[in-house]
Order: C-alpha cells, then sequence, then structure tokens
C-alpha cells in the first residue's frame, strides 16, 4: 500500500479552506440579515415596537430548548445513537 505524500493533500486542504471561509461568512451573513428582520416583521405584525425583540427571544427560548433536549438524550444514549454503515453491494442495488 502507498502512502501519499502531504504535498498531494496540500491542494484540497486550499480548496476545503477557502469553501470553508466563504460559507462561514455567508451564514454569518444570513444571521444578522435574519436577526434585522425578525424585529422589523416583530413590529409590523404587532403594531408596536415593544415587542421588536419578541421574535428573538423565541428564537433564543427555542434554540435553548433543543439543546436541552438533545443533551439530555445524548447523557442516556450516548452521542452516537445511529451507527451509520456504508451499503452493501446487494442494497445499493436496490
Amino acid at each position: 500500500m502507498r502512502v501519499a505524500s502531504l504535498a498531494a493533500f496540500q491542494p484540497v486542504s486550499r480548496r476545503l479552506t477557502i469553501v470553508l471561509f466563504i460559507g462561514q461568512g455567508l451564514a454569518l451573513i444570513a444571521l444578522f440579515a435574519l436577526t434585522a428582520i425578525a424585529s422589523i416583521t416583530g413590529v409590523q405584525l404587532a403594531g408596536t415596537e415593544r415587542v421588536a425583540g419578541w421574535p428573538s427571544t423565541a428564537q433564543l427560548l427555542g434554540g435553548t430548548l433543543a439543546a436541552y433536549i438533545a443533551g439530555r438524550v445524548m447523557s442516556r444514549f450516548g452521542r452516537r445513537i445511529l451507527r451509520f454503515q456504508s451499503p452493501t453491494p446487494s442494497q445499493s442495488a436496490l
């Protein structure tokens, strides 16, 4: 079995780093835009500025609840509940 040198992986590593950098940047732009739009939407739906933070609060509470439930499930069953296996040749033909 031949072991590939580190130089062979350098172009792939560079490409992956660029893709991850761009993806992270786009995700942050989306996060900032959604936060601003949620506040504006809350004001327009309610008709008063007193509720401008409610959509962001609901999102925060929903994320907190989801993280708590996921933590409890992982505490009980472990982090790997499902064991993923590659399909056998007979299964991939289906």
